[in-house]
């Protein structure tokens, strides 16, 4: 089993943030499942997790808000 941070390649610590794990295993893993939601139990896969937050992350981008700026988040 693959425990963090015994990632392949590995990286330094300095690099271990949430995007980059998930971009380095939506490359290596991209089919594995990543999550899975409670109320329809189908994972998402690390590829697909990476494209949904890229999504989110270029739609903060053409709403103006740049690296550093606070952003609120109102879940359900």
């Amino acid at each position: 089993p693959l425990t963090f941070p015994h990632f392949e390649p590995s990286f330094p610590r300095s690099h271990w943030t949430l995007a980059a794990v998930l971009r380095h295993q939506a490359a290596v893993r991209a089919d594995r499942p990543f999550l899975s939601w409670q109320h329809d139990g189908r994972p998402w896969t690390f590829a697909a997790t990476n494209a949904r937050a890229n999504e989110i992350a270029h739609g903060f981008l053409r709403a103006g808000v740049a690296k550093g700026d606070m952003v609120a988040l109102l879940l359900p």
